[in-house]
Parts: C-alpha cells; sequence; structure tokens
C-alpha cells in the first residue's frame, strides 16, 4: 500500500541520517589516516573497524527500548518496523565501512562484486518478502537488511586479519579530531532530501 511505501521510505531515510551520526567521523577518517606518514595502516583500521563497531552496537541497545517513542517521533510507522529499522542502523554501519576497505586497497572488482551482488541478493529477498509473503513495509526493511547483515557477517570473514574489537584510543582521538567536523556537512545534505519528503 502506499501507507507500507511511506513508512519504510521515511524508515529508510531515519536510518541513513542515523549512519551519518553513529560512526562520529570515522569513515571520513578511516580514508585520510590509511594513507598519512606517521600513522600505521593496520592501527588504523583495526581501530576504526573496533569503534564503528561498539558505537554501532550501543546506539541500537540503547534505542531498541524506545522503539515505541522513536516510532511516534517518526510519524509512527510502527514499533515493529521501527526496531527492524534500529538492526539495519547497524548492518548499514558495519557494511560500509567494511566495503571503505575494498576502497582503501584499491580493490576495484571485490568492491564492484560485493555491491551488485548485496543488491541483487535484497530484490530477491524484498520480492520474496513482499510478493511471496505479502509483508508490505516489513518485507522491505527486512529484504533490505537481512541481506546486509549477511554480507556483513562475510565482509568479517573475509576482513578478519585486518580488523580487530580493540581501540587504540590516542590514534581513535586523532581519527575523530579530523572526522567530526565533516558530520554537520554531510548530514545537512542529506538532509536536504529528506526534508522534502
Amino acid at each position: 500500500t502506499l501507507e507500507d511505501y511511506g513508512a519504510a521510505e521515511v524508515l529508510f531515510a531515519a536510518v541513513v541520517a542515523a549512519s551519518i551520526l553513529i560512526p562520529l567521523g570515522v569513515i571520513e577518517a578511516v580514508l585520510r589516516f590509511y594513507y598519512k606518514s606517521g600513522e600505521d595502516p593496520a592501527r588504523v583500521l583495526s581501530t576504526s573497524f573496533a569503534a564503528l563497531f561498539w558505537f554501532a552496537t550501543a546506539a541500537a541497545a540503547g534505542a531498541l527500548p524506545f522503539g515505541g517513542p522513536i516510532s511516534e517521533a517518526l510519524s509512527d510507522p510502527g514499533e515493529d518496523l521501527v526496531r527492524i529499522s534500529i538492526g539495519g542502523l547497524w548492518v548499514l554501519t558495519l557494511h560500509e565501512y567494511l566495503l571503505t576497505i575494498f576502497r582503501l586497497e584499491e580493490r576495484a572488482r571485490a568492491f564492484f562484486a560485493v555491491t551488485i551482488a548485496n543488491v541483487l541478493a535484497a530484490i530477491a529477498l524484498t520480492v520474496a518478502l513482499v510478493v511471496g509473503a505479502d509483508e508490505g513495509a516489513r518485507g522491505l526493511l527486512l529484504g533490505s537488511y537481512a541481506s546486509g547483515a549477511a554480507f556483513v557477517l562475510g565482509l568479517i570473514v573475509v576482513h578478519r586479519r585486518r580488523i580487530s574489537l580493540w581501540i587504540d584510543r590516542s590514534l581513535l582521538r586523532r581519527m575523530m579530531r579530523f572526522g567530526l567536523p565533516t558530520m554537520p556537512a554531510e548530514l545537512s545534505l542529506y538532509m536536504l532530501n529528506f526534508v522534502d519528503r
């Protein structure tokens, strides 16, 4: 229904906006610090992944109990849909970073293959859920985020030697000093599209 599309669209937009805030500029910073003289690229990757993992996990865990109030603030798409989207926020944050590793390593074929495979999997799962199972907005959200979660797990396996859950706090502070100022510009550009909705 039109209501299903509207609810899903609002939540997709909210997830993208939140995914700009949750990393605290770390994804932008990794693109600089990986190549920066005097920085260890391996440590930059492991620290940035750990930071994003913990930021995203804390944000998702903190938001889950507030599914009802978040739904009300977003014109009431439904608490169930909000909870799916909170999981989607975790997936989107890590997925973007794990793809960034391919960019840093200049592995264009891997980046292209994973991106296209993820899109095709999301389309297939979404069609199965929306058309086959008549899941409506729930199917739109689950189709996108469930397929993304599978790719996140796969990419963690692919990059397992380069990432960790340990944070070098000194390095993270330097990265955030660089990355945090980029967030308002990125968020404002995205919100110009979102406000029009």
